[in-house]
């Protein structure tokens, strides 16, 4: 016997059937197949109980169908999940097996003192046992049950990822898509995760933030900083054997809304401030875990870089005034990590002593941004949108003695060429490339690129689960169109 108690997705074929009481076994068959040559022995009369298709939701019953039946015949019309399933192969030494049969349609054969109305003949049917077939196959998969129950799948809530072009021997499991956090304003986070490549549910949960402000925890955090793959020269992924995901679940969530993947149905929405951040951030948490209850005991770290110096703090600070609460199950938060932080304007952005020491800037520029318009002032007007001539003028000439060929986030490392001319023409820029790859310097100057063109192809977006609403635009590393009303100087850390 075969049975489950819930269809989870899908859609499924169940016929089951009862035996007939006291008909007896088919010894003395009539063949009325023409096609067949041989009496079959052992065969018996069966009356089918159940002959239908269901698509789930269905309710859950002990034995599925709650019509019952004995002998049942699942086939799934499209692709299906099921829960508690109780089938082959069972457990022989235990004293659990299985039969098997073949069915016939009653018209098959005749037996003596066995008959039915022609209009009912099609509820019933003759069932021979079988040897256990020697190519059976069971193909199956540990399903967690969610509360979202069978919407488990909705692009809006988990998708179970294989990235284009990973590589093949992955083991660990990868989830992406939306959680939704306000579903009246139609706000929803993006996510990818990526469980510990062994021994998941030993490990700790680690949520990951980009800074910025607005810039993209995916393509920053997971594809060019530590997540499990790097986009190759040949635009395949390649495993990054320093991927935080070999010590912990890594959890990339891109915040605020508007950056990245993440989006509001609301216009209004994509004016934030760093406490709208926070709540917002909480709420994706508390329904994330909804959705991987696996992982609500587990040890929670918050880490982050730039302005999750914000970020991070903020939320940890929500986070405790949750867990302080007696009707909210507890998020098991350990510690915070903050790399390379924005907590204060005036000292985290300023970069001008680090252009001049290293000879980028002349002394006069280097003065001239000291009293008009240093980086921390120059920081504001970008983070609201409000440019002086004073600042523009400043750091047009910053920029013009730096040069279009140096990154001033990385003096020493060239500026990403295209192919044709990074090591084909013989340029000066693409000698330096050939000298930083034979003296195996770090630093890959292209990465940002090929990392730029694998999340914009549709394939990708789509393996992802992500940009569902199909919008037209390029899928931005950073993006500075939103409304921003920060808290430059007011950040504390308990």
């Amino acid at each position: 016997m075969t049975v489950f108690s819930k269809l989870l997705f899908g859609t499924m074929h169940i016929k089951s059937y009862d035996w007939v009481v006291d008909a007896p076994c088919n010894t003395t068959a009539n063949v009325n197949d023409l096609n067949s040559a041989v009496k079959p022995a052992g065969v018996q009369l069966a009356k089918v109980k159940v002959d239908s298709n269901f698509t789930a939701p269905c309710n859950a019953s002990i034995l599925y169908p709650a019509d019952g039946g004995n002998m049942h015949c699942f086939t799934a019309l499209t692709p299906c999940a099921v829960l508690d399933v109780l089938g082959p192969p069972y457990s022989d030494p235990d004293g659990r097996h299985c039969t098997y049969y073949h069915d016939f349609p009653f018209s098959n054969f005749t037996v003596d003192g066995i008959s039915v109305p022609e209009e009912e003949s099609e509820g019933y049917a003759w069932l021979e046992e079988l040897e256990k077939p020697d190519n059976l196959t069971v193909i199956g998969a540990k399903l967690v049950w969610r509360k979202s129950g069978y919407k488990r799948y909705s692009l809006f809530t988990i998708g179970k990822v294989v990235i284009k072009g990973q590589p093949t021997n992955v083991s660990f499991k990868q989830y992406s898509g939306y959680i939704v956090t306000d579903q009246r304003h139609g706000r929803a986070l993006f996510y990818y995760f990526v469980e510990a490549e062994s021994y998941p549910l030993s490990r700790p949960l680690t949520m990951w933030l980009n800074g910025g402000p607005g810039c993209s925890s995916l393509a920053y955090g997971a594809f060019m900083e530590h997540g499990p793959f790097r986009v190759g020269k040949k635009g395949n992924l390649v495993k990054n054997d320093y991927s935080w995901n070999l010590a912990s679940n890594m959890l990339y969530v891109e915040s605020p809304l508007g950056f990245g993947f993440s989006y509001s149905n609301t216009s209004s929405n994509y004016m934030w401030n760093d406490d709208r951040t926070a709540k917002d951030n909480l709420r994706f948490i508390v329904k994330w875990l909804d959705e991987f209850p696996e992982y609500g005991d587990s040890d929670f770290f918050l880490a982050g870089q730039s302005y999750a110096g914000h970020y991070i703090p903020q939320l940890a600070d929500l986070l405790q005034k949750y867990n302080s609460n007696p009707n909210n199950k507890p998020i098991n938060l350990k510690g915070i990590a903050l790399g390379n932080p924005l907590l204060d304007a005036e000292i985290s952005v300023e970069a001008g002593d680090y252009l001049w020491t290293h000879g980028a800037i002349s002394d006069e520029t280097f003065m001239l941004q000291n009293m008009k318009c240093n980086y921390s002032k120059r920081f504001s007007e970008q983070s609201h949108d409000l440019y002086t001539e004073v600042c523009n003028n400043v750091f047009a000439r910053i920029s013009a003695e730096i040069g279009h060929n140096v990154d001033e986030k990385d003096l020493l490392l060239p500026q990403c060429l295209s192919p044709n001319l990074q090591f084909g023409h013989g340029t000066t820029l693409g000698k330096i490339h050939a000298e930083f790859a034979g003296r195996g310097i770090g630093g890959d100057p292209c990465l940002e690129d090929r990392v730029f063109y694998y999340l914009n192809k549709p394939e990708v977006q789509q393996a992802l689960h992500a940009n569902t609403t199909d919008v037209p635009v390029d899928y931005c590393f950073c993006s500075r169109s939103l409304s921003l009303s920060l808290s430059l100087t007011h950040t504390h850390i308990h």
